[in-house]
C-alpha cells in the first residue's frame, strides 16, 4: 500500500502576470488554507511587483 503524496505540483499565476492569472494572490493563498494546505506556490510572469 503506498503513502498518499506529501505535494502536488500545479501551475499557479495570480493577476501580476500579464494576460495569464486571474486572481490576486491573497485570495490564492486564502483558498489553498480554506483547503488545508500548508503552502503555496506561485509562479508569475512579467510582472514588477515581488512578494
Amino acid at each position: 500500500m503506498s503513502e498518499e503524496p506529501q505535494f502536488a505540483e500545479l501551475l499557479a499565476a495570480t493577476n501580476y502576470s500579464f494576460l495569464r492569472g486571474a486572481n490576486h494572490a491573497a485570495d490564492m493563498v486564502m483558498h489553498a488554507i480554506d483547503l488545508g494546505h500548508a503552502g503555496i506556490g506561485i509562479a508569475d510572469r512579467n510582472t514588477w511587483r515581488a512578494w
